[in-house]
């Protein structure tokens, strides 16, 4: 299924504005293509591209892009808030979300322009589905089942599955395309997480207000999380990630942190997210080098979770 663009109403009324989009690309020493991809993004019909850059060692090459560079690694959330901001004093009513290895064609753009157009009212915004490295890892969305705001029980929507715009309840944050007077409204991302997460906090915030995501049929975004490889027996395959130690601290600790705020009222989420923190470790456990040393890191990231705090992880993990 494609979504057209709104056609002009026939009685002489005014259809609905098409969406005023601009993109925010974060940046950190990114890949070598990351100048065509912007040239490729600089063609998509795009209002506005805006580059936010954490501390690169050598400034990426913007290009048509207009390129904000932080002095230090301020974190996805702080960064896409920066990008955020340039958006809306460009006068752009929607945003697109973007890492520097998502790799998003014209199409998809087209796609999820017309979708948002044609959004239903409690819409946040709309996310293609994501094609993994490895073919049969599955794009997938945990949707609340029943009982309500505080339903417990989840399910999972399948991208190939979609046949119409779908609600979707946790989505990561590349590829979003959001309403940035709803993105206001809500106060962007939470400075202080830092990574990891702040992308399921902005989507738990939004659910409490009473909007949601909507996933796209037949829009699709090529994206890789970490370096996933697959092990396991052929029944129950697995794909770690192996991220760095870091990772697994701000993981943690974000987890916890947002258990406090969001469990009571998102029983499902903290079903989920449970079940994917216990998934993580054991890939870790089994399968990652430097294993003690990640585990330690969750550990000590899920204790800084308990004291409230935020920011990078400590230098200890970084190195």
């Amino acid at each position: 299924m494609h979504f057209s663009a709104p056609a002009a109403s026939p009685d002489g009324a005014d259809a609905p504005r098409p969406p005023r989009i601009g993109a925010v690309l974060i940046s950190y020493n990114p890949p070598a293509d990351l100048p065509a991809r912007l040239q490729g993004l600089a063609q998509a019909g795009l209002a506005r591209l805006v580059v936010v850059d954490n501390a690169s060692a050598q400034p990426p090459p913007a290009g048509p892009a207009t390129l904000l560079r932080n002095a230090r690694n301020a974190g996805i959330a702080t960064a896409s808030n920066q990008g955020l901001q340039a958006l809306r004093a460009a006068g752009c009513s929607h945003a697109l979300l973007l890492d520097q290895d998502s790799d998003i064609d014209a199409d998809c753009i087209a796609q999820l322009r017309a979708a948002a157009a044609q959004a239903p009212a409690d819409a946040l915004g709309v996310v293609p589905g994501l094609r993994h490295p490895l073919p049969e890892m599955r794009c997938r969305w945990p949707q609340a089942v029943g009982g309500g705001p505080r339903a417990w029980r989840f399910r999972f929507v399948h991208a190939q599955d979609l046949r119409e715009l779908t609600p979707v309840h946790v989505a990561i944050s590349s590829g979003m395309l959001l309403r940035l007077d709803r993105m206001q409204a809500l106060g962007d991302f939470d400075d202080s997480l830092y990574i990891d997460l702040v992308d399921t906090d902005l989507c738990l915030r939004a659910r409490t207000r009473g909007w949601q995501l909507y996933a796209v049929p037949g829009a699709w975004m090529p994206h890789a999380i970490g370096r996933p490889a697959r092990r396991g027996p052929r029944g129950l395959p697995m794909y770690p990630t192996h991220h760095g130690a870091a990772r697994h601290y701000t993981l943690a600790r974000n987890r916890i942190r947002l258990y406090r705020r969001h469990a009571w009222r998102h029983p499902f989420w903290a079903a989920y997210e449970t079940l994917g923190g216990l998934k993580l470790a054991a890939k870790v456990l089994a399968f990652e080098p430097g294993r003690l040393r990640k585990l330690a890191a969750m550990l000590a990231g899920s204790w800084a979770g308990l004291r409230g705090r935020g920011g990078p992880a400590p230098a200890r993990w970084q190195r």
